[in-house]
């Protein structure tokens, strides 16, 4: 099971631009490091894949649906 729910941060117009933004977010609750990418697909068309480090579990979806 995933351990909690991820959100990506809110994409600046400039993070647009590199076709592969990375984060990494540090969650207190869960106490488990997350890494962010999010893949310029097409334009208006983004997708993220959050990595946890800690747990191993990896979930895809958009950058909408994780709040970004």
């Amino acid at each position: 099971m995933i351990c909690g729910s991820a959100k990506a941060p809110l994409l600046a117009e400039e993070s647009l631009a590199s076709s592969v933004t990375e984060w990494v977010l540090e969650r207190q609750a869960e106490k488990c490091r997350v890494t962010v990418k999010v893949n310029k697909i097409k334009a208006g068309n983004l997708r993220a894949s959050v990595l946890h480090k800690r747990c191993r579990q990896q979930q895809w979806g958009s950058v909408k649906d994780m709040g970004g």
